[in-house]
């Protein structure tokens, strides 16, 4: 066989997904799964505007369940509350939650 890039990243590819079949540390539900699936990183996707319901299901298909955004009273159904407020922030945190992702990082200019 050619040694081409694309033969090596067929052939890695083959064998990494035939490492995890019958391997019991590998099955679904075993918290040990999930670690070597994604090497315990947790993705996330930046949402400058808000939930914006099309990026949400682009991140659900590819399996990017965290979410960066700010924290905006309008989200949490409390307009012109301060959004440093405790109700403030535990309502947009709920409403990412809503959508299937949660809210691991939030940016913004600080609020003093």
């Amino acid at each position: 066989m050619k040694s081409t890039r694309r033969n090596f990243i067929r052939t890695t590819a083959s064998l990494a997904a035939l490492s995890g079949i019958g391997n019991p540390a590998l099955s679904a539900g075993n918290r040990l799964a999930s670690a070597a699936k994604d090497a315990s990183i947790d993705l996330c996707l930046a949402y400058f505007w808000g939930i914006e319901p099309r990026k949400v299901a682009l991140a659900r298909q590819m399996d990017v369940l965290g979410a960066v955004g700010g924290i905006n009273p309008a989200m949490a159904g409390l307009p012109g509350r301060k959004n440093y407020e405790f109700e403030v922030i535990k309502g947009v945190k709920e409403a990412w939650e809503r959508e299937g992702l949660r809210l691991r990082v939030i940016e913004g200019p600080p609020s003093l």
